[in-house]
């Protein structure tokens, strides 16, 4: 008996555990366990919140971007003879070396290789005319021509349509030289070219002003229209209690009262009012109830609105 107490006093002494520090794990052991089993549980349990992307997407509404536009005075394109044009000359080379430094240089550098002082910010980088791959139109007159019509959406290359179609030839014709080696238009390219912009027709640009001034003026020209509405909008609502069609055919007052002001086909009949009302649903303050609505009820409710409406 006196032998099995001295062994379970060597068993739990901690002074020899702490010399054998392996001892340990046989008590630590069953709480790595404990730890092991409830995080597994927490994580199974909690595996659709922590997988969820807490960052809200940010999407950007592109029908409510405006792109702003310089001031510029309408401009007479005239007609040219594509065919001809289209041959490179001595002339031609030399006038577009001079329209280019003008007003491609700043950005493509003066050499054509993208490193324009103008061009450092721009991303994508301005186009490096010397290198043939990564064309987004392609290296082609008609192409390049395409290029500066239209310009190239999401990168710094603007359109310059108010250019004269001669004047843009002879920019690519330079451009060109620059290269060396480009592929050819064929005849029936051309042709495609000319038919497809006109360019042998001739075209007026209409005046440009930029984008905030237009809808100020716009804004300006609609405000006593708009003012009307309001008021027109309030007498409608006041008498929603006197005239049930009311309710039934129209969500918005103020705005019905708007769009009913820019016509007076609707005044007609109760056909013609039905037919005018139905090219602007739901956004005209109307819905659909007013098919709903009887000959009777129509017909009171467009007379009502016809008073109001002046």
């Amino acid at each position: 008996m006196e032998h099995n107490n001295k062994k379970i006093e060597e068993e739990i002494n901690f002074k020899n555990v702490l010399k054998t520090p392996i001892r340990w794990f046989g008590i630590i052991y069953p709480y790595f366990l404990f730890l092991i089993v409830v995080g597994g549980l927490f994580y199974v349990s909690n595996l659709n919140s922590i997988n969820e992307n807490k960052i809200k997407p940010t999407i950007i509404d592109s029908t409510r971007l405006k792109s702003e536009l310089p001031v510029r005075m309408a401009v007479r394109i005239e007609g040219v003879n594509v065919k001809e044009i289209a041959k490179p000359t001595a002339e031609l080379i030399a006038k577009g070396r001079e329209l280019y430094l003008a007003s491609c240089a700043s950005c493509h550098g003066n050499e054509g290789r993208g490193d324009g002082i103008a061009g450092a910010g721009l991303a994508p980088a301005p186009r490096n005319f010397l290198q043939k791959d990564g064309w987004t139109n392609g290296l082609t007159l008609a192409d390049m021509f395409k290029t500066l019509e239209e310009g190239i959406a999401g990168t710094g290359m603007a359109a310059y349509e108010y250019m004269p179609v001669a004047d843009r030839f002879a920019i690519i014709h330079f451009i060109h030289s620059l290269m060396g080696d480009y592929p050819e238009n064929t005849p029936d390219e051309l042709e495609q070219l000319n038919i497809k912009y006109k360019l042998a027709d001739g075209r007026i640009l209409p005046n440009q002003i930029p984008v905030e001034k237009a809808l100020k003026i716009i804004a300006e020209e609609n405000l006593p229209l708009l003012n009307k509405s309001i008021a027109y909008g309030k007498v409608i609502s006041i008498n929603q209690n006197k005239i049930e069609s009311i309710a039934k055919a129209i969500t918005k007052e103020e705005v019905a009262a708007y769009y009913l002001s820019k016509s007076d086909l609707w005044r007609r009949s109760n056909n013609d009012f039905k037919e005018y009302v139905s090219i602007g649903l739901p956004d005209n303050g109307f819905k659909a109830g007013i098919y709903l609505l009887s000959e009777e009820e129509t017909t009171q409710l467009r007379t009502f609105l016809a008073d109001v409406i002046k």
